[in-house]
């Protein structure tokens, strides 16, 4: 049997960390922000309910008064001459006595009570329960959609209207979501990008009606498009040639002019950085004559637990060897594993010269399960041993643990080697480097 030096399991699944305040990076505690959002939606409604009930018992009141006195316009005399005369009439002294006896006797408590209070420790009670997004989350998921849209290479305008790959969806950018890109694309550098959204958000200022309920004007959006033009031609004009600026000036082409021309025709040959962001959209790069010699097949010859059940195998490429084995976990033992993992569920650091720590470089949250803690934990592990024919004993130390990893709302790893450092004490690396990473997803 060979033996799995430093093998490294991991599943990409869904889950919930409430460990840490940062809430951007994962997608379960999205998910609950969401439920958060939805049942203080609903908290709001019942109370603009009660609110709209008194309204309107408050209008009914405040026209039936308007309609008993809606003869004194007609009448040029002063309020203490027309109140004495109707005072006369024995259908307005009922009515009057009536609003007073009755209505106002019903309106009145419900003027004077106040809800709010009781709305405010419900939700005060609903928000204990769930991290609650903060600027930094902000400032992060706007991070993020700015890198999926590089990685991607997706066109800021149809972004802007819900549009991500030809799949409309109602979350759409207001002018003022676009500005906020804007600023955070400029601040990173990133002067091209920074224009498309400048100016995407000039021309939603001018539409009516805008997404948000204070609307943003186009001289304020101008300040800062004509700004970064400034500092973008005038890089462009001493002969600066990177990817974060466009080829011309943006006075002789616009940004969006740019970009679409930039698509039309890709440099050939790519840098290591565009060839990434290429394989990331899933593009092929190898000759026809590579891909044709990758097979697809199935086995039993790995162990006898396939004979019943043979292990569906994809090559994907063969130096270094890379393959796809199919239906490896099923949809109930993945809710299982997330289970398990939720507790254990940390940010996600990367390993310095001297420790670990924090970095935009990697966005995601992971944790660590033993075989022991779950039968099906133990038997992910059984998997890679019988598919592979290599050891996979943690307790042995043949691999690593379950590694549970998480990438959402646009988290990445940039691209890294994946190895134990230099410098480890011999005693420590008996059982050598890290040999293959086993990835389940």
């Amino acid at each position: 049997m060979k033996s799995l030096i430093g093998c490294f399991l991991i599943l990409q699944i869904i889950f919930h960390d409430s460990s840490l305040g940062e809430v951007y990076s994962s997608s379960a505690d999205m998910k609950r922000i969401f439920f958060l959002e939805k049942e203080l939606t609903n908290l709001l409604n019942e109370y603009s309910i009660r609110l709209k009930d008194k309204l309107k018992k408050i209008e009914d009141y405040l026209n039936e008064v308007e309609t008993s006195l809606s003869d004194k316009s007609e009448l040029d005399t002063s309020d203490d001459d027309y109140f004495e005369r109707i005072s006369e009439n024995p259908i307005h002294a009922y009515k009057l006595v009536k609003r007073f006896s009755v209505d106002w006797k019903k309106l009145e408590p419900e003027v004077i009570e106040d809800d709010w209070p009781e709305l405010e420790l419900k939700i005060h009670k609903k928000k204990l329960s769930t991290i609650i997004p903060k600027e930094q989350d902000l400032h992060g998921s706007a991070q993020a959609l700015l890198r999926i849209s590089d990685v991607y290479d997706l066109d800021v305008r149809n972004l802007s209207e819900g549009i991500i790959e030809n799949r409309e969806t109602s979350a759409k950018l207001s002018a003022k979501d676009c500005l906020f890109m804007g600023k955070h694309s400029f601040n990173s550098g990133e002067l091209s990008r920074s224009l498309e959204w400048f100016e995407q958000a000039w021309l939603l200022a001018g539409q009516k009606p805008n997404l948000t309920a204070t609307t943003l004007s186009r001289d304020e959006v101008r300040n800062f498009l004509e700004y970064a033009s400034q500092e973008h031609d005038l890089r462009v004009s001493k002969g600066e040639k990177n990817k974060k600026l466009f080829p011309k000036p943006v006075h002789e082409s616009s940004p969006f002019e740019q970009r679409d021309q930039l698509r039309m025709n890709v440099p050939s040959p790519r840098s290591e950085e565009d060839m990434f962001k290429s394989l990331c959209r899933g593009e092929e790069h190898r000759e026809p004559q590579v891909l044709a010699n990758m097979k697809c097949y199935t086995t039993t010859k790995t162990h006898p637990y396939y004979l019943l059940h043979p292990v569906m195998v994809e090559e994907v490429n063969h130096d270094p060897h890379i393959v796809v084995y199919y239906d490896v976990i099923s949809s109930n033992e993945m809710k299982v594993i997330k289970e398990l993992a939720e507790p254990y569920l940390m940010r996600s650091q990367v390993q310095s010269e001297t420790y670990s720590e924090v970095s935009k470089t990697r966005t995601s949250k992971t944790g660590w399960l033993q075989d022991s803690f779950h039968p099906i934990v133990s038997k992910m592990s059984f998997k890679v041993n019988s598919m592979t024919g290599l050891n996979s004993d943690t307790w042995k130390e043949d691999a690593e643990l379950l590694q549970i990893a998480n990438y959402i709302n646009g988290g990445h790893y940039q691209p890294h080697h994946d190895y134990v450092i230099k410098g480890v004490q011999p005693d420590k690396m008996i059982y050598g480097n890290k040999g293959i990473d086993y990835y389940i997803g």
